[in-house]
């Protein structure tokens, strides 16, 4: 049986949206390959069948996925206070990639110096950055060994000073050359990342579901639910409350049937816009919810809610959530901001009859139409869904078109 070496940073049961791909994809391909994943010690333990688990001593790293979050608000932080570019913003950045390679160097010193085991390939995924260099330099150990770089984000982002930004193209671009095969998770992340230069070893392979869930037939109540971050405020629901506050206030929706929930830990954020229209007494925050518990409320909900963005310079964005949603049974109300139309989320909600794409240029009065006409529905106990072709997004097809690509490796 062949040897993968997987670098990611967290693995199932860890409640990361992170953890999620690659613990589906290691599930599956060790019924192929024997399967080694190098992840942080702050981790939690797990052991499969085939499976084995390199645990990274990770005590003086920062970038675990709660802090991580903290540094980005930091970060965010820093740019309203300082700039966008400042050199306080900049030195934050390069602190934090220096971090990440400690993770690097620690991986080195406690197994790749001693370790006799022959791979016959080496994966790692981004992010965090610190997989990316544990990949790199193990390809530079063994440079017959095939490099698979899987990316579910691009390094190269709008979001920090153009400084950083350099930097982290040059590291981009260093990993799609050495890399053999290269696995974006969208067509828009493709161009980004592997922009025309390196198209002929990329394919893109999406994120997906484990399995489709059994939801409730009919919900009790009307109810909107989001799920996870607003990423410090930026995520605009306005589109969808403007909609919401209209029907009520025109009396197309009964007040006692409509609720709009949040699980998450960035409940400001979420709430900044229950307020901004006035819908305090249909709001229910629902707390932090474990991931199953995420699962069943899905699954009891009329509507949820996805947010993501579309900008002319950060394109391709399909939050994992879209698949995590449609395997709920529930319909999607998607909020796209940026100023480019046709986000590549929103194409893939109206092709599969998911639900609803909020884009840029919305009709108001047609999304207030579709929310009553589901009221309706409603009213009459009737949930009308009937997504189309959304079987190929399993991790079970998922996985063997990774398989496909990685045996190519070996002909």
């Amino acid at each position: 049986m062949k040897k993968i070496l997987f670098f990611s940073y967290v693995f199932y049961p860890d409640n990361e949206i992170g953890a999620v791909r690659v613990s589906e994809l290691v599930q599956r391909l060790s019924e192929e390959y024997e399967c080694y994943v190098v992840v942080s010690n702050r981790s939690k333990k797990s052991e499969r069948e085939h499976i084995h688990f390199i645990y990274i001593n990770d005590c003086n790293h920062s970038e675990t996925y709660t802090q991580k979050t903290d540094n980005k608000k930091r970060a965010n932080k820093n740019q309203k206070k300082f700039g966008h570019n400042s050199i306080r913003e900049c030195l934050f950045q390069f602190k934090l990639m220096f971090k990440e390679y400690k993770y690097y160097r620690r991986f080195k010193k406690e197994y790749l110096s001693s370790s006799n085991i022959k791979f016959d390939y080496i994966l790692f995924t981004y992010n965090p950055l610190c997989n990316l260099f544990c990949g790199l330099m193990t390809k530079k150990k063994y440079p017959q060994t095939p490099l698979i770089a899987d990316f579910r984000d691009p390094i190269d982002v709008p979001l920090v000073p153009k400084i950083n930004r350099f930097v982290y193209r040059m590291i981009q671009n260093v990993a799609c050359k050495r890399a053999d095969l290269i696995i974006p998770v969208s067509y828009g992340y493709e161009n980004k990342i592997v922009r025309k230069k390196y198209l002929d070893k990329s394919h893109v392979i999406t994120n997906g579901f484990s399995y489709i869930r059994k939801a409730d037939l009919i919900p009790k109540k009307f109810s909107f639910l989001y799920i996870g971050s607003t990423y410090d405020g930026k995520r605009d629901f306005s589109p969808l409350f403007c909609a919401i506050k209209k029907l009520l206030d025109e009396n197309r929706i009964d007040k006692s049937d409509i609720v709009i929930e949040y699980a998450g830990k960035d409940y400001l954020g979420f709430e900044k816009y229950i307020n901004k229209f006035n819908l305090n007494d249909y709001y229910s925050y629902l707390g932090t919810l474990s991931r199953d518990e995420c699962y069943q409320k899905e699954t009891e909900s009329f509507y949820l809610i996805l947010s993501t963005w579309n900008t002319s310079d950060y394109q391709g964005v399909i939050p994992g959530k879209l698949y995590e949603y449609m395997a709920s049974g529930r319909k999607i109300l998607s909020v796209c901001t940026g100023n480019k139309e046709g986000s590549e989320a929103g194409k893939m909600i109206m092709e599969h009859q998911l639900g609803y794409a909020i884009e840029i240029n919305y009709d108001l009065d047609h999304l207030c139409n579709y929310i009553f006409n589901d009221y309706i529905s409603f009213k009459n106990g009737v949930y009308k869904y009937n997504p189309k072709d959304i079987n190929n997004y399993s991790y079970d097809i998922i996985a063997k078109r990774y398989i496909e690509e990685i045996n190519k490796l070996g002909e």
